[in-house]
C-alpha cells in the first residue's frame, strides 16, 4: 500500500485557487479554470472538499462558475451535483444551481430533499423553482405538500402548484384540485386543469388503484390539530414531565410515521436536551430522508449538550441518503468519544469521494494540533468499514489503524483483520492480530450491556475492555435475559428505552432471576429526572429500589469505578 493520495494532489493550483476566491478575483479564478480538465481527479476532489468548507457564499459563487466552465467533465460535474445537494441540505439557496443544471436522474433523487425544503423555506423564487422541478418528475409522493400552495395568498405560487399537479396527474392529484375548486380558491386556471386530468383519466388507469406513500405536509403541522386528533395528543404526551409518558409518545409516534415528521420538529424544544433527543429518536426511528435537512441544521448549531449531538448524528446514520452529508465531517473529531462514534457511523453509510479526500487531508496532516489519531479511533469503534477500505491507500491511516488496533477487543481486531483478508492483505491482518497486547486485569469482571443503540453498545465495549474487563453486548432485552438465564455475569448496566420496552420492564425481568443482592444493575440513561430523587413518581421509585446505580450518559468510568472496584 502506497500513499498516492498526497503525491498526485497539485497544492499549488488548489493554494491559488482558494486564494483567488478568497479575494474574490474573477479574472484569476477565470484563468486557473482553463487548466482545469488536465487536473487529476484528486486534485480536482480535494478542490471540491476545500470549497465546501468555504463559506456559503463563496462555495456558491466558485461552482456556479464551474458548472458553466467548459472544462469540467461528467465526473467531476457529477460531483459537483453530489455536492450542490449536499450544502443545498443547510442552505436553501444551493438548490437552485442543482435544479437549473441537474438531469432527471438527479431531480428524482432530489425529490426527498425538495419535500423537506417546501416545509420550512420561506423565499418564494426557490419554492417556485422547487415545485416545477418536482411537477417535471411527475413525483406523486410530493401531491398534498405541493397542493397546500394553492391556499397560499400568493398568487405565483398558487399557479405552480396547480400546474404542477397537473403535470403529475392521477387521482390524488385529482382529489386535491377538486377540493380546491369547493373553496374560495377556486379559478378559471384550476378548473381547467382539473378538467383536463379528469378527462385524461382512463378507467383502467392502474394508478386508480394505488394510494401512494405522501410526504409530510404543512397541514400536519400542530397549529392545524384539532383537540381530540391522535397525533395533537401524542405530541403532547412527548413533552409530559414524566419519562414513562414520554417513552409511550415516542413509540407511538415512530408507528404512525412520516406524516408526524414536521409536527416532531416543531415541538422540540431547544432549551430542553431530553426533548430534543426524544425528538431525534423519534426521526431516526422513522428515518425517512425528509427529516434530514432538519436535523442537519439541528447539528450545524452545535448544541453544548454532547448527548443531543450524539442523537443528531444516530439519527442521521439511519436515514438513507445518497451519499452522507458533509456537514457531519467535523462531529469525527468532536471532544466527546461516544459523539466521534456516531458521526463515523454517520458518515460510513455512504461516503462521497469528496468526503474521503477531506479524511485523508486531515488524516495526512502533521503537527501538534493533528487530530488524526481522534480520526483513526472513532472509525475503528464504530466498525465503519466503508471508510477504512477507502482509506487504506493513505500510509499514514495504515500506520495509525495498525497501532490502533493492536489495542482494541477482540472482536475488533478480527472485523478489521477479516476485512484485510478479503481484500487480499492477508500479511497485514496477521501482523495486526500477532501485535494484540491484552488489556485484561487479574480477576477481569464479565459485564453484560444492554442499550438498543449499536454505537453506544460499541462505546460500552471499549469502556470496559479498556478497563482490564470482559464486556458483552445486547441490543434487545430478549438476548440479553435468555444470556442471564445461561449465566450471571459480575454487573450489568442497561438503557432506560430498550427496543419496545422501557427500562423498568427490563430490570423488572432481570430482578425476576437475579435479586440485588446476586446482581448489580447500572441503568444509564440521558433522562436527568429517572436519577433525580427528588422527584416523586411511583413507578420510578419502584426503579431506583431495583437498581444499584443511575447514571447519565455520556458513560464516564469515573462514575461506576467506586461500583467496579468493589465487585473486584
Amino acid at each position: 500500500m502506497t500513499n498516492t493520495h498526497t503525491k498526485q494532489i497539485d497544492e499549488l493550483y488548489v493554494s491559488e485557487m482558494m486564494k483567488a476566491l478568497s479575494l474574490k478575483n474573477k479574472e484569476a479564478i477565470t484563468t486557473l479554470l482553463d487548466t482545469f480538465k488536465s487536473l487529476n481527479e484528486n486534485t480536482r476532489t480535494h478542490l471540491l472538499y476545500k470549497i465546501s468548507m468555504v463559506n456559503d457564499d463563496d462555495s456558491l459563487f466558485i461552482m456556479n462558475l464551474l458548472l458553466t466552465n467548459n472544462q469540467t467533465d461528467v465526473v467531476f460535474k457529477r460531483y459537483l451535483m453530489e455536492l450542490l445537494i449536499d450544502k443545498a441540505r443547510t442552505n436553501s439557496v444551493f438548490v437552485i444551481p442543482f435544479i437549473d443544471h441537474a438531469d432527471m436522474p438527479q431531480l428524482i433523487e432530489a425529490v426527498p430533499l425538495f419535500s423537506s425544503i417546501l416545509l420550512t423555506e420561506t423565499d418564494s423564487h426557490i419554492l417556485q423553482k422547487i415545485i416545477r422541478a418536482i411537477g417535471k418528475t411527475g413525483e406523486k409522493s410530493c401531491i398534498n405538500v405541493i397542493a397546500d400552495f394553492i391556499f397560499y395568498d400568493h398568487e405565483e405560487l398558487k399557479r405552480e402548484a396547480i400546474t404542477a399537479l397537473g403535470n403529475i396527474g392521477g387521482p390524488s392529484s385529482i382529489k386535491r384540485l377538486a377540493f380546491a375548486a369547493k373553496t374560495s380558491k377556486t379559478d378559471d386556471f384550476l378548473q381547467s386543469t382539473l378538467e383536463k386530468l379528469e378527462a385524461n383519466l382512463s378507467l383502467n388507469d392502474s394508478s386508480i388503484c394505488q394510494n401512494p406513500e405522501q410526504f409530510a405536509s404543512k397541514k400536519i403541522a400542530p397549529i392545524d390539530f384539532s383537540l381530540d386528533s391522535d397525533i395533537a395528543q401524542l405530541i403532547k404526551l412527548f413533552q409530559s414531565k414524566s419519562p414513562l409518558d414520554r417513552f409511550l409518545a415516542i413509540e407511538s409516534l415512530i408507528e404512525i410515521g412520516v406524516q408526524v415528521i414536521p409536527a416532531t420538529i416543531e415541538n422540540m424544544d431547544e432549551e430542553n436536551p431530553d426533548s430534543l433527543i426524544s425528538g431525534l429518536k423519534i426521526l431516526g426511528q422513522i428515518a425517512n430522508e425528509a427529516a434530514l435537512a432538519p436535523i442537519l441544521k439541528l447539528q450545524n448549531n452545535k448544541h453544548p449538550d454532547s448527548n443531543v449531538r450524539f442523537a443528531a448524528y444516530e439519527a442521521i446514520s439511519t436515514i438513507p441518503c445518497l451519499h452522507a452529508p458533509l456537514a457531519i465531517l467535523d462531529g469525527i473529531t468532536d471532544t466527546f468519544e461516544h459523539v466521534r462514534i456516531a458521526a463515523a457511523t454517520a458518515m460510513n453509510r455512504n461516503p462521497s469521494e469528496i468526503m474521503i479526500s477531506g479524511l485523508k487531508s486531515r488524516i495526512e496532516t502533521g503537527g501538534k494540533r493533528s487530530k488524526k489519531a481522534l480520526i483513526t479511533s472513532a472509525i475503528i469503534d464504530s466498525h465503519s468499514d466503508i471508510l477504512f477500505n477507502k482509506l487504506l491507500d493513505s500510509d499514514s491511516f495504515v500506520f495509525l489503524a495498525s497501532d490502533y488496533l493492536s489495542h482494541c477487543h477482540e472482536s475488533t481486531v478480527s472485523f478489521f483483520s477479516d476485512l484485510l483478508i478479503k481484500r487480499g492483505s492477508k500479511s497485514l491482518a496477521m501482523t495486526i492480530k500477532e501485535n494484540v497486547k491484552s488489556k485484561l486485569i487479574d480477576k477481569p469482571l464479565t459485564i453484560y450491556c444492554v442499550d438498543n443503540s449499536k454505537i453506544c453498545l460499541r462505546y460500552y465495549m471499549k469502556i470496559f475492555y479498556n478497563a482490564g474487563h470482559l464486556p458483552f453486548v445486547f441490543d434487545s432485552p430478549e438476548s440479553a435475559l435468555s444470556a442471564l438465564k445461561r449465566k450471571k455475569p459480575d454487573l450489568i448496566t442497561t438503557n432506560f428505552n430498550v427496543s419496545g420496552v422501557h427500562g423498568l420492564h427490563l430490570v423488572e425481568n432481570i430482578r425476576n432471576i437475579y435479586g440485588k443482592r446476586e446482581l448489580p444493575l447500572v441503568v444509564i440513561t440521558t433522562q436527568k429526572d429517572i436519577m433525580d430523587s427528588n422527584i416523586n413518581h411511583q413507578r420510578l421509585d419502584e426503579i431506583r429500589c431495583l437498581i444499584d446505580l443511575a447514571i447519565q450518559k455520556p458513560l464516564d468510568y469515573k462514575a461506576i469505578k467506586p461500583l467496579i472496584d468493589q465487585l473486584v
